[in-house]
């Protein structure tokens, strides 16, 4: 058993540190079980869906079981960069579960130098 518990969390620990590699930017992840994570941004806000752009393609996002349907484009306006998760189909239509706003990218420091 402690054998199989060293294995298992070697396991785990080498998935986290891979997790990192990726590329940033537009990233739809599915695993074997139900939930889905998907990145991008609102491209259309509907009273019960919003069209979620990633990597180009538009996912519509059924947006029903969060209970904000009258106040979504408050929440969620055009433009905002969100992370879904839920259940992707393979039609590319997804029911969220979870809708997290995701911060702006800053813009880089500059830095002035004159001589």
């Amino acid at each position: 058993m402690k054998k199989f518990l060293i294995i298992a969390l070697a396991l785990v620990l080498s998935g986290v540190s891979l997790a990192g590699a990726h590329a940033q930017g537009d990233t739809i992840i599915i695993d074997d079980g139900d939930d889905s994570v998907i990145e991008g941004t609102i491209t259309d806000v509907r009273f019960d869906y919003v069209h979620v752009e990633v990597n180009g393609e538009n996912i519509s996002v059924d947006t029903d079981d969060l209970g904000i349907d009258n106040n979504l484009e408050d929440y969620f306006p055009i433009g905002t960069r969100v992370q879904v998760i839920g259940d992707l189909d393979q039609h590319g239509e997804m029911e969220a579960r979870k809708m997290i706003k995701l911060e702006a990218a800053a813009a880089p420091e500059v830095q002035v130098i004159t001589e």
